[in-house]
């Protein structure tokens, strides 16, 4: 169930839910985020740090399906760098929830118009991913590279950032596919001699 601090973060949250609906709240809100940015940033230093990260999380995905794309724009701008480190996050629960986030993210913002290698044309949420393009990238240079069965796991939270990005635009894994097929292949060596 948790400590009573993230007892009391979870309550806040589900009551924050309750307000934000249309039905009890019609006017338009304009949350202050800012703050969520060294939650995020600091999601790793410790178990309470975390269970922080992982309330904001649910929250902030859960702010996409109520505010207005271009309020959600401006709430994730100043939370880039923040999210940016939960993207690099080695812990398992972060790592599930970011792309949850990035999965939401990516269907209502796409990364790049379709078949073009652009960045991204909003540049509230460029930073970002150009962050989940480049741990995507070298979390898999990196396992082609490791010793042989050693990083297998490391290969989780690379892939998780794909797989997100991947879901609304197949497109976005045709600048890595050389880097995923020599990691295929590495697989495929690794599990034959082993």
């Amino acid at each position: 169930a948790g400590s009573p601090g993230e007892q009391l973060s979870r309550r806040c949250v589900l009551l924050l839910k309750a307000a934000l609906k249309p039905d009890v709240w019609p006017h338009l809100c304009e949350p202050k985020l800012a703050w969520l940015d060294k939650v995020f940033a600091t999601a790793d230093s410790n178990a309470a740090a975390c269970a922080n990260a992982c309330t904001a999380l649910e929250l902030l995905v859960f702010l996409l399906t109520v505010l207005r794309r271009d309020q959600a724009l401006v709430a994730l701008k100043p939370l880039q760098r923040g999210l940016a480190a939960c993207v690099a996050s080695n812990n398992a629960k972060i790592v599930r929830l970011t792309h949850n986030l990035l999965a939401k993210l990516t269907a209502l913002f796409p990364t790049e118009p379709t078949g073009v290698a652009q960045v991204s044309k909003y540049e509230e949420l460029e930073t970002l991913y150009a962050c989940v393009s480049k741990y995507a990238f070298e979390g898999l240079a990196t396992y082609e590279k490791s010793a042989p069965g050693n990083a297998a796991t490391a290969l989780h939270g690379p892939l998780m950032m794909l797989k997100a990005c991947c879901s609304s635009n197949p497109g976005y894994i045709d600048r890595l596919v050389l880097p995923l097929m020599r990691v295929l292949h590495r697989m495929v060596k690794d599990h034959v001699s082993s």
